[in-house]
C-alpha cells in the first residue's frame, strides 16, 4: 500500500501532496539513528518532486496561523 501511494506522486498525472508537520515530529526518535536518517532523507527527496510540498510548523508557532508564516 505504501509503495502504491509513493508511486502516485511520480506517475504521469501525479497527485498533489501538501503536508504541514510540527517541528517536534522531526525530533521524535523513531527506531535507531540509521532509521531516522533514512526517513528524513526520504522526506527531503520527496520534497524535490513538483507535486510535493512540505511545510514545517516551527516550535512555538500557534497552529492556527500555520497558513501565514509571517505571524510565527
Amino acid at each position: 500500500m505504501r509503495m502504491t501511494r509513493q508511486r502516485r506522486l511520480t506517475n504521469e498525472q501525479p497527485v498533489e501532496l501538501v503536508a504541514i508537520v510540527d517541528e517536534s515530529v522531526l525530533h521524535q526518535p523513531v527506531g535507531n539513528a540509521d532509521t531516522m536518517f533514512a526517513q528524513l532523507t526520504r522526506l527531503v527527496e520527496a520534497t524535490s518532486l513538483p507535486s510535493v510540498t512540505l511545510h514545517v510548523l516551527p516550535h512555538g508557532c500557534d497552529s492556527t496561523v500555520a497558513s501565514d508564516s509571517s505571524q510565527c
